[in-house]
Order: structure tokens, then C-alpha cells, then sequence
């Protein structure tokens, strides 16, 4: 597979970030950090496009983007309840110790591979897991189309994917250049396949009720 057809792949973000633009105002707040989220990744796919910094400063740029991933997708369980304020707090707590030890304190922030990028992807799996399981414990319309179950498997099928693919690159033995590009191109394939269900998620969300209580 071309690199030409591997960067119009990432570029899938944002047919999911324009409509995030276009809906923004008629969903549901519940669902604003994911648009964050999705916002967030256009914008550092953006940034990339423009060249506004080295090529080699693509490692830097995504282990900072980190941050703000693990962050929105905790905020955003919190908002739908699937974990609790203190469950929140303890998560973000954790994984901002683990970020600040393995990029500050080890100095790994150069490194594409890490530690970290596996324990934020398995932590994400995890909350979405029991988000996906209550919801398909209580959700009596079409599965399909609720966005909550598109947004929570995409969730899992990607940052699964993510955290496999960092712990062959820290441990695998790469074997053949052929191999090493067929990972390559699965994980954006995978990457593809999450962002173009982003957008399916955004189309599916529900108008906010005017009379929903902020909490």
C-alpha cells in the first residue's frame, strides 16, 4: 500500500471532526467530549498536514496528544456514568503520574513505543467494555444505531489494536521489512475503520432534550 493512500486514511478523522462542527449545537451534551476528542485528533492531524513542525517531531507531538486523548475519553465516561466521580479522579490521578514518570522522569518522550501508550490504550478497553455491557443491557432500540455502542466498540476494536501494536514494537522481533509493513498498514486500516465509525456515532447521536438537568 502506497504512503499516499496510508495518509489519505488518517485524513478519515475529519469527515467525523466536520460533522462533530455541524451537529455540535443539536446533540446532546453527554456526547460533547467525544466531539472534543474527535476534534482534537483532526486538529493534530492538521498540524501534521501543514508541517508546522519536523517530521521527527511526529513522536513528540502524539505522546503529548496522549494527554488529552486519555483525558476526554475519561471525562466522557464520567458524563455518560459509567464510572463515578472518585473512579474518575483515581484514573486521571494514575495515568498522569504514569505519563509524567515514563516521558519526564525516563526521558521516553522521544519514543514512539512506550510503556504508557499500552497502559492508557488498556485502561480505555476496559471502560469502554463495561460501558458496552451496560449498555447492551438496557438499550431497547436498534443496537446499531445507538451511538453509545458504535462509540464503545469502536473504542475497543482500536485502542486494542493500539496497545498490541505498541508491545510489538517494544518486545517483537520484526522479522522481514514485509511484515513490518503489513502491521503498519492493519493499524491504519483499523485507524480507518474507528475514524469512519466516529462519524456513523456523530450521525446516530440523539438532539439535546432542553429540559435535561445539567449535571
Amino acid at each position: 500500500m502506497s504512503a499516499y493512500i496510508i495518509n489519505w486514511m488518517a485524513r478519515a478523522i475529519f469527515i467525523a471532526a466536520i460533522l462533530g462542527i455541524i451537529r455540535f449545537r443539536k446533540i446532546d451534551k453527554v456526547f460533547y467530549p467525544f466531539i472534543f476528542l474527535v476534534w482534537l485528533a483532526a486538529l493534530t492531524e492538521l498540524l501534521g498536514e501543514l508541517k508546522l513542525y519536523p517530521e521527527t517531531a511526529n513522536v513528540y507531538v502524539f505522546n503529548i496528544y496522549s494527554i488529552g486523548e486519555y483525558s476526554l475519553v475519561s471525562w466522557l465516561m464520567l458524563r455518560w456514568r459509567v464510572i463515578s466521580r472518585a473512579t474518575f479522579r483515581v484514573i486521571m490521578v494514575g495515568l498522569s503520574l504514569a505519563w509524567f514518570t515514563e516521558f519526564v522522569v525516563f526521558g521516553r518522550i522521544h519514543m514512539g513505543a512506550n510503556y504508557f501508550n499500552i497502559i492508557y490504550a488498556l485502561v480505555i478497553v476496559m471502560l469502554s467494555v463495561r460501558c458496552l455491557a451496560w449498555r447492551l443491557s438496557v438499550e431497547r432500540g436498534n443496537l446499531l444505531r445507538s451511538p453509545y455502542v458504535i462509540i464503545s466498540s469502536a473504542f475497543i476494536l482500536y485502542f486494542t489494536v493500539a496497545a498490541i501494536v505498541a508491545a510489538f514494537w517494544m518486545y517483537g522481533n520484526y522479522g522481514s521489512t514485509d511484515f513490518v509493513r503489513a502491521v503498519v498498514v492493519f493499524h491504519y486500516i483499523v485507524n480507518l475503520v474507528a475514524n469512519l465509525t466516529y462519524a456513523i456515532a456523530i450521525l446516530c447521536m440523539p438532539r439535546k432534550d432542553p429540559f435535561t438537568l445539567p449535571y
